[in-house]
């Protein structure tokens, strides 16, 4: 198992994937001829991925899985996650995923189903596929692969059908909403929140947020926990920690006024929330675009 402080953040970026409201699903193919070093990232949208050929390392905090040919992988929204080629050459579809259309998506016959659930479940306990159905997976990467070759909006929507027909035919993870269903505007109420965040480099309290989405600050955190899959405290923190890790690369300038840049009270505050989320301080991390 994988150690936080094992990980190799030389080569950990942030990744800006063009999925929105009005084009909310992408699925592209991956191939990586030679083996690799560990790589990490980390982005907004959602990532199911299926392991076509070859084998690959999937290496979470506190968690790592090896993958072969029908297997499948999940990340959640700005969830730290690392991959390596083991056995190449290694191919994958690939599909990324605007959080909230997985979060919305209800249908009547089963309004309690949790579409999300493979993505926010801990690392450890999100669902591998057994033996005598990695041929189905495979067959369903084989479809999303086709897709490619179609023209929209027809395209869009057949990725959509197929994402659902996968995580359907997941081993059983799917347990029901706690609570009653979301609403059917559930994103709109907290996407002020959202964009809030990606607006501001300083400290955000949750009282702000919930204000801004016209929400008591109780009803807020349990609806964007629900829509987002993480907490808006984490969301919003990742997101100042991934500002504050691409400042110390790109720049000579001392810790501390990268701190107070992105919303940390000192170079001390920085230190530990960076450690606690990449096992590294940021003395550490910068030293690595030199390594």
């Amino acid at each position: 198992m994988a150690r936080v402080d094992d990980w190799d953040l030389r080569r950990f970026v942030r990744i800006q994937y063009k999925v929105t409201e009005t084009h909310p699903i992408d699925v592209g193919r991956k191939s990586h001829p030679g083996a690799s070093a560990v790589a990490f990232d980390m982005h907004y949208a959602l990532e199911l991925g299926v392991l076509t050929g070859g084998r690959m390392a999937r290496v979470y905090q506190g968690h790592r899985r090896i993958l072969g040919p029908g297997q499948i992988w999940f990340c959640g929204a700005w969830e730290p996650h690392g991959w390596q080629v083991l056995d190449a050459p290694c191919h994958a579809v690939v599909v990324t995923i605007f959080p909230p259309m997985l979060a919305n998506a209800t249908f009547p016959e089963a309004s309690s189903f949790d579409w999300m659930a493979p993505f926010v479940l801990p690392p450890a306990a999100r669902p591998q596929i057994p033996h005598g159905q990695k041929r189905e997976f495979l067959r369903l990467a084989q479809e999303l692969g086709k897709t490619l070759d179609i023209a929209p909006p027809r395209r869009t929507l057949l990725q959509r059908m197929l994402l659902y027909q996968i995580l359907l035919e997941l081993p059983e993870v799917h347990e029901p909403l706690a609570g009653s269903p979301l609403p059917a505007d559930a994103y709109a109420r907290i996407n002020k929140a959202v964009e809030l965040v990606f607006k501001n480099r300083r400290f955000l309290t949750a009282t702000e947020a919930a204000h801004a989405c016209a929400l008591g600050r109780k009803s807020f955190n349990e609806l964007f926990e629900k829509v987002m899959g993480i907490s808006f405290a984490k969301f919003a923190l990742r997101h100042r920690l991934q500002g504050a890790a691409a400042r110390l690369l790109e720049s000579d300038d001392p810790v501390k006024a990268v701190a107070a840049d992105w919303g940390f009270t000192d170079a001390s505050h920085l230190h530990t929330a960076f450690r606690s989320a990449y096992g590294r301080s940021p003395a550490q991390y910068r030293k690595s675009k030199i390594s």
